[in-house]
C-alpha cells in the first residue's frame, strides 16, 4: 500500500440527501405559507364579498410589488437574497416568527387584510430573492424562515385561524 492510499473506505455520497432536504425546506416552506394565505383569502370570501375582495387585494399586493422589484430593480432582492448565511438566518427565523404573531393576533378578519399582506409578503420576498441571487445565497433564509415558523408552533401551537 503507498502513502497516498487511503484505508478508509468510501462512502457513498450524500448529495442527494442535501438535495433532498433542500428541497423540502425550499418547497416546504413556500406550500406552508400559500396554504396559510390561501386559507385567509378563501375564509375572507366566506363572510362577505367585501372583505374577501380586500383579502385577495392583499395577498396580491406584496407579489406586484415582488415582481415589479424583480423586473425592475433587481439589486434589491439581490442584497436582500445575499446575505450572509447567519444574518439570512437570523432574519429569516425573526420574519417566520412575525408571520406566526401576526396571524394569532389578527385571528378573525379584519378590516385591513394585514395577515395576508404579511404572509404573502414573506412568500414574495422568498420567491424573488431567491430567484435574483445566484448560487443559491438566499436558502438560509428559506431555512430561517422554515425555523421559525416551526418553533412558533412547537413552543405555542398553531394560531387559531378562525
Amino acid at each position: 500500500m503507498t502513502e497516498t492510499e487511503s484505508t478508509v473506505p468510501e462512502q457513498p455520497s450524500l448529495a442527494p440527501i442535501y438535495t433532498f432536504a433542500r428541497l423540502v425546506t425550499v418547497a416546504g416552506t413556500l406550500m406552508f405559507l400559500a396554504l396559510i394565505g390561501i386559507y385567509r383569502v378563501v375564509d375572507a370570501w366566506t363572510h362577505d364579498f367585501y372583505v374577501g375582495v380586500r383579502s385577495l387585494a392583499g395577498a396580491l399586493f406584496p407579489m406586484v410589488i415582488g415582481s415589479y422589484l424583480y423586473l425592475f430593480n433587481r439589486d434589491v432582492l439581490q442584497r436582500v437574497g445575499g446575505a450572509r448565511n447567519g444574518l439570512g438566518f437570523a432574519a429569516g427565523l425573526s420574519v417566520g416568527i412575525l408571520v406566526m404573531v401576526v396571524l394569532q393576533l389578527f385571528a378573525r378578519t379584519t378590516l385591513i387584510p394585514i395577515p395576508e399582506v404579511v404572509v404573502a409578503g414573506c412568500f414574495s420576498s422568498l420567491v424573488f430573492a431567491a430567484a435574483s441571487t445566484p448560487e443559491h445565497r438566499a436558502l438560509s433564509w428559506f431555512y430561517g424562515v422554515m425555523t421559525g415558523l416551526l418553533a412558533y408552533i412547537i413552543f405555542l401551537g398553531f394560531p387559531h385561524l378562525k
